[in-house]
């Protein structure tokens, strides 16, 4: 598997955390089953094998891993977002975890004091604007489904009804 298709192998990772917290229903047990599922897959497709390796063979943050999972959750379990703070909290968890694990698969440049922190910094508010532009995209198509990632706080200050 190339290099550059790696980062897509953890969209298997966040299909595997939405399908088990549906399954189940409820948040709390999921993680484990996502990890015991990764570490010991019913099936072997390439992705589970370039997820594994991935995993070990690269220096991913393991932290922006959980945070996926716990965005998918969110994702699954919650249809709205209170405040900006809060939409911004799960947009750093879908997305902003993908850039900080994209960034050990690809490396940060070295040598100068603080650039790797500021890399993995710059890569999540990347993936973040890159979520909010979706969320913005998909307003309408989310709405059909009852999901509302715009902040409530926000719609009610300009009077925009959700019903």
């Amino acid at each position: 598997m190339a290099e550059l298709d790696r980062p897509y192998v953890f969209r298997y990772a966040e299909d595997s955390a939405d399908t088990v917290a549906q399954l189940l229903g409820k948040p709390a047990p999921v993680r484990p089953v996502v990890a015991v599922r990764l570490s010991n897959p019913p099936e072997t497709t390439y992705r589970v094998v370039a997820l594994v390796d991935s995993g070990t063979r690269f220096d991913v943050p393991l932290i922006a891993f959980t945070e996926l999972i716990d965005g998918c959750l969110a994702d699954v379990n919650q249809a709205s977002y209170k405040t900006f703070d809060d939409l911004l909290w799960y947009c750093r968890c879908v997305a902003g975890s993908i850039g900080r694990l994209s960034l050990g698969i690809y490396g940060t440049q070295h040598g100068k004091p603080g650039e790797p922190e500021k890399q993995s910094r710059l890569a999540d508010d990347l993936g973040v604007a890159l979520q909010l532009t979706n969320i913005l995209r998909d307003v309408r198509e989310d709405a059909e489904r009852n999901r509302v990632y715009l902040p409530l706080e926000d719609l009610a200050t300009y009077r925009i009804s959700v019903a």
